[in-house]
């Protein structure tokens, strides 16, 4: 090494002289070899500047398509989609809470007018006409539960008359005219040996008389093969709802009504299970009860009534425990 402030001397050619790894000076092939390496790397490098010149005279995207390039479009894409997908699934959470917010909401309101004297009677008109003579703080919405029971209490006596509100069988010949008479309908399509067909048949039979929106009917598949096939059915039992005369959805064995239930037991859902399918397939108009949790997270009165009884529960735990201590003194 040299000292300090002491110059080299010589030309580049001389400092950067190939030398063998070996010891000694760098052979005639030596030189070939690395001249070859230098030609081949300024031969790439020619060749990628050409690529871009052409890319960018054509029009070409510029843009970085790795996922970890320099540029990281590709990535900021990528993550901007997966924020999009995420965003989605809340606004869709958020909206169904909204929901199911208002549906507890009603039916508090429903609940309040039922307590103070204004009920629901299907089979007798005057009583619904007598309901316009109550005044209350709650007229406005009394008013639209009594135009909405009306309008209710019209169409079921329409849909009694064409064979709602029980579960029958019909045969191949009755099929077109018992679903196009009337808008929402369903079919199971059943085998007389199978359990399986005789559980649905069990919770359809307690839904016909709950739901008279929708006519409910079975048929015998062996019976009916030309709907069977027109309609292909594969598997029993299969419920086909219509709407309008169409078919819309249809429930092929037990999908989606087991889910929580473990291996074995798969004949121990709910009616209120298939009810819920048959609600989410439009054919029956149903919500689920309010629960008191429900009531005291989306309703004042709720909220209330969730204090007042853990506020009872309190006294009566101490009132208990200063007991247990007056016993034990």
């Amino acid at each position: 090494m040299p000292a300090s402030g002491q110059h080299i001397t010589g030309s580049k050619a001389d400092i950067f002289t190939p030398v063998n790894p070996l010891g000694g000076a760098a052979t005639d092939e030596d030189k070939s070899i690395q001249e070859a390496m230098t030609e081949e790397v300024d031969k790439r490098m020619r060749n990628a500047v050409e690529d871009l010149r052409e890319k960018y005279a054509t029009g070409g995207s510029n843009v970085e398509t790795s996922e970890h390039g320099p540029s990281g479009a590709a990535y900021r894409q990528k993550q901007q989609a997966i924020d999009n997908a995420k965003a989605k699934k809340r606004a869709e959470r958020y909206l169904k809470e909204q929901e199911r917010a208002e549906q507890v909401r009603r039916q508090a309101a429903e609940q309040i007018i039922e307590e103070e004297g204004v009920g629901e009677s299907s089979d007798d008109d005057e009583y619904l006409d007598g309901l316009e003579d109550d005044g209350d703080i709650l007229q406005n919405l009394r008013n639209k539960r009594l135009a909405q029971m009306k309008a209710q209490h019209q169409e079921k006596i329409e849909n009694l008359q064409k064979g709602h509100g029980r579960y029958h069988e019909i045969c191949q010949d009755d099929f077109l005219n018992d679903v196009l008479k009337s808008k929402n309908t369903l079919v199971h399509f059943y085998h007389a040996d199978f359990e399986n067909c005789k559980v649905i048949d069990h919770h359809l039979a307690i839904l016909a008389p709950r739901h008279v929106e929708c006519k409910m009917m079975k048929m015998d598949a062996a019976k009916s093969p030309f709907f069977v096939q027109k309609l292909q059915v594969r598997v029993m039992p299969t419920v086909v709802v219509f709407r309008d005369g169409v078919a819309s959805a249809r429930l092929v064995g037990f999908d989606g009504l087991t889910d929580d239930l473990k291996a074995g037991h798969e004949n121990e859902f709910k009616t209120e299970v298939l009810e819920g399918w048959l609600a989410k397939a439009g054919c029956i108009e149903y919500e689920a009860t309010a629960s008191e949790a429900e009531l005291a997270k989306y309703t004042l009165e709720g909220a209330r009534r969730a204090q007042m009884i853990g506020y009872a529960d309190g006294i009566d735990d101490v009132e208990q425990d200063a007991e247990a201590m007056s016993l034990n003194q």
